[in-house]
């Protein structure tokens, strides 16, 4: 679980992401989190320890060519810049499963075992529909009809009946969304108060099995995501999330004993949560989602396009990294939080880029002839998807720092 704050200031966040994951490299800086992170393993501890030792080197290689896959796509246009990022992604995906899973999950063993040897994902072809759209909009398909259109599925095998490749391997080693939130920290007895910032995460990911016989559609991964919300916007297309912001106020209480000493009673957390530009349509969902929430939550005050929600814990303990389930929030690169409006069916960000970057790979690199008609003649669509593989070059390998350290990375200039 994310769990820590590491805020970074930096004149190049990307470059500084980079030196943070070519850390891994160092076979002895890897091993270290390698071990920290819990498995299921049956082997022996001899066979671990080797293992753990081939999986580094293997996390090495992935880190190293995922840098120049990231690279190189910064050097070319939309016409393949999508595979790049895709293979990139991909190699920043293993070095995440090798760290995360035990010695049968090693590149050598699942190829000599001929396990998920596959890309975990299928894409549905629906261009005859997508050419129906155009003749009908004479020649012209629009945003929402495009991205619509571009589907995948979860690749089952056919034995087992389970998800089967790298996306369920890769799905599976990801950790529930972490936002960082500001607070007041105080003590009952002391007159200073200060400024902390506390980890809050999500509730536990849904399982790999949800994504049996259920299509993925694109345009409903890029209404969830954070970092693509006012671009949406901009061309009239309703996220499914909204922007707001969260402010802790945490307290510890304390007496004096009867030999004058303190003695901690408890700590309180509350929490205010802050929903604004809320459209007409999800207003309503919010209500109704935080009035069934099993966290105490409440509603304290309604505008007509925002509203305010409060949380507040006791617990027995002195801690300030407090770490309890959220109402269903994420953030943008800068830190902006926004609010899911479907949390309970809501795609990690590292999968639904992995999903974005299959999609688009698939299509620019068996379709050309679709995917450059498109992009020479649509202006719309062409910019769109720059700026969302803008937002991956940017934002998927800091999300794999963060799930390889436990630790949230705030890197900015």
């Amino acid at each position: 679980m994310i769990n820590d704050i590491s805020e970074i200031i930096s004149e190049n966040p990307t470059q500084e992401v980079w030196k943070l994951l070519r850390f891994f490299k160092d076979e002895n800086y890897c091993m270290k989190y390698h071990s920290r992170h819990p498995k299921t393993t049956e082997e022996s501890g001899k066979n671990q320890k080797k293992n753990i030792k081939k999986q580094a080197k293997q996390i090495a290689y992935c880190i190293r060519q995922a840098e120049e896959y990231f690279k190189a796509s910064a050097q070319v246009g939309l016409a393949t810049r999508p595979n790049l990022l895709y293979y990139g992604a991909v190699s920043l995906s293993n070095a995440l499963i090798l760290l995360k899973k035990d010695g049968k999950f090693s590149l050598d063993f699942r190829r000599q075992s001929d396990t998920h040897q596959h890309h975990g994902l299928e894409l549905v072809k629906r261009f005859n529909e997508m050419n129906k759209v155009k003749n009908d909009n004479k020649g012209n398909i629009g945003i929402e009809n495009f991205f619509e259109l571009l589907e995948c599925k979860c690749h089952i095998n056919k034995d087992s009946k389970k998800p089967w490749g790298n996306f369920p391997l890769f799905y599976e080693s990801l950790e529930p969304r972490a936002v960082v939130v500001n607070g007041d920290f105080s003590e009952t007895d002391q007159a200073a108060r200060g400024i902390i910032k506390v980890v809050i995460n999500g509730s536990n990911l849904l399982p790999v099995d949800g994504f049996i016989e259920k299509k993925i559609n694109t345009l409903d991964i890029l209404r969830a995501l954070p970092d693509m919300y006012f671009q949406l916007k901009q061309f009239d297309i309703q996220p499914n999330l909204c922007p707001g912001n969260i402010y802790g106020n945490i307290t510890h209480s304390y007496s004096m004993d009867e030999q004058g000493e303190r003695v901690f009673i408890e700590a309180i957390d509350s929490y205010n949560f802050s929903i604004d530009f809320i459209p007409a349509t999800l207003k309503e969902k919010f209500i109704n989602l935080y009035k069934q929430s099993h966290i105490p939550i409440t509603l304290i005050h309604e505008l007509k396009a925002n509203l305010l929600f409060n949380m507040t814990a006791n617990f027995g303990e002195k801690k300030l990294e407090r770490i309890f389930n959220d109402p269903g929030v994420v953030d943008d690169i800068n830190g902006q939080i926004f609010y899911i409006s479907n949390p309970n069916e809501y795609l990690p960000e590292p999968a639904a880029y992995m999903i974005l970057l299959f999609n688009l790979g698939m299509l620019c690199r068996y379709y050309p002839d679709v995917w450059l008609e498109i992009i020479d003649n649509n202006v719309p669509i062409a910019e769109i998807t720059d700026s969302l593989l803008n937002i991956v070059y940017r934002k998927f390998p800091n999300l794999i720092l963060d799930l390889m350290t436990n630790t949230k990375h705030h890197i900015h200039s």
